[in-house]
């Protein structure tokens, strides 16, 4: 899934604490259709240079139900890998109801590259 970013709002003077919305398709081996996927970042610039920490909730949806995403990570553009963290699942509606699991999220550092979720679930 690639991601847009569809808004962006400084949440102090110094812009070192920010919130970001982003949307972006997605696919599932759980779903017969494409879907799409939306989180609202907040995103704390301080660690400084390419690096910045993402509290990151998110939601897949699709035609037969959402899942709900968490992670919580830190990002560094100088390493291979931009993401590189754990993801939980924090619950889903629809066909996903009672949702739990979690796996890997990930995406390289040169972009644009999709951000891969790649887990377990239980529903």
């Amino acid at each position: 899934m690639k991601l847009q970013f569809t808004s962006f709002t400084c949440r102090n003077d110094a812009c070192s604490l920010a919130q970001s919305t982003v949307v972006g398709d997605a696919t599932s081996n759980l779903s017969m259709g494409p879907g799409s996927f939306q989180a609202v970042l907040t995103i704390d610039f301080s660690p400084g240079g390419t690096c910045n920490i993402v509290d990151e909730p998110g939601v897949f949806t699709f035609a037969n139900g959402t899942i709900l995403t968490h992670s919580h990570h830190e990002d560094c553009a100088i390493h291979g890998l931009r993401i590189d963290t754990t993801f939980q699942v924090t619950g889903g509606t629809g066909a996903f109801a009672g949702a739990t699991g979690g796996g890997h999220e990930f995406s390289a550092a040169a972009g644009p590259t999709p951000v891969i979720f790649n887990g377990t679930i239980s529903f």
